[in-house]
């Protein structure tokens, strides 16, 4: 859901599409990273990324705003 609403609000959708792809790409290396630290400190982690990508899509939604005044 967090793609695709971000996907239609993107001024360039290649740029919003290889952000997705990296997210993929960083993502496949987390998983295997959970064989070596566990799922329960992956689920932290995760966490931990979403909050830091939802603060990245509000301070841009800020910095819009800002641009925008």
């Amino acid at each position: 859901m967090v793609f695709a609403t971000s996907f239609r609000r993107a001024m360039e959708a290649s740029g919003a599409l290889a952000a997705n792809m990296f997210g993929a790409l960083i993502g496949g290396i987390l998983e295997y990273t959970s064989m070596a630290l566990g799922i329960r400190s992956l689920t932290m982690l995760a966490l931990v990324l979403y909050g830091l990508s939802w603060l990245a899509l509000l301070f841009r939604g800020w910095r819009l705003a800002w641009m925008r005044a």
